[in-house]
């Protein structure tokens, strides 16, 4: 029988693998919104809520591709199968926080939550967040701590999970990359555009009881197709967006 700390460790490690379908559980809560969603009546409050949820989109889009730019070679991928860290990051963004890619993600999962103006829904999505990354990051944090041992203890005990500390950033020890960060986000970011833009189609239709979708939405989303294409175009055609080491 395995103790509690094995049970945490292989759930995180299953999460891990499946962390990218994390969001794709919340279709139905959306659905039990539509009513919510449907009484929405100060457009004004809908255009600030979602400026500001496209803020906090951009925000946390931006974390992780800071994160992204200034990770070791073999560190911070996108792999789902098994934990890979050929190095520890410590410097940059890891000096302030241990998980930077998980802050990214938590910030634009609430961007998204947030767009659709039902507090219900926000704080069931912000437990299940919590609950669901808890795990992962403890198996993630297993692995490091037996392959890194002393120097892994040492710089987590003086840094934190989550919520950075400003106070205790170290500048980087690597060169930002930029084409790295480029060649591994910009799905990221066609996945926020995409996102964003069914969300506002779902809660306008809902409001004013038709198919509906502003020209401003939709050349947003033009646009954001049209930078996703191009970008994916030039990473499987060409060596523009490869560095010496990837």
């Amino acid at each position: 029988m395995m103790t509690l700390k094995d049970q945490f460790e292989n759930s995180g490690k299953f999460l891990f693998t499946y962390r990218s379908y994390m969001p794709l559980l919340f279709v139905g809560f959306i659905l039990l919104a539509a009513r919510d969603i449907s009484q929405l009546k100060s457009p004004i409050l809908m255009q600030m809520t979602e400026l500001l949820s496209l803020f906090l989109a951009t925000t946390g889009l931006a974390v992780r591709i800071i994160t992204v730019g200034q990770a070791a070679q073999g560190t911070s991928g996108r792999n789902t199968r098994n934990q890979v860290a050929t190095s520890l990051n410590t410097t940059g963004i890891y000096s302030i926080g241990r998980h930077p890619l998980y802050l990214g993600n938590f910030i634009i999962f609430f961007a998204c939550l947030l767009f659709l103006q039902v507090v219900w829904l926000l704080i069931i999505g912000v437990v299940c967040f919590w609950l669901y990354y808890e795990r992962i990051m403890f198996a993630e944090e297993a692995f490091l701590r037996k392959k890194f041992n002393y120097p892994y203890l040492l710089w987590a005990t003086n840094t934190p999970a989550i919520f950075p500390k400003l106070s205790k950033w170290k500048k980087s020890e690597i060169k930002f990359a930029l084409k790295k960060a480029i060649r591994q986000e910009y799905t990221t970011f066609g996945a926020i555009a995409l996102t964003l833009t069914l969300l506002k189609a779902i809660k306008d239709s809902l409001v004013n009881n038709s198919l509906y979708l502003r020209q401003g939405w939709l050349f947003f989303f033009g646009v954001s197709v049209a930078v996703y294409l191009v970008v994916r175009i030039i990473k499987k055609k060409t060596s523009i967006l490869q560095t010496t080491k990837n």
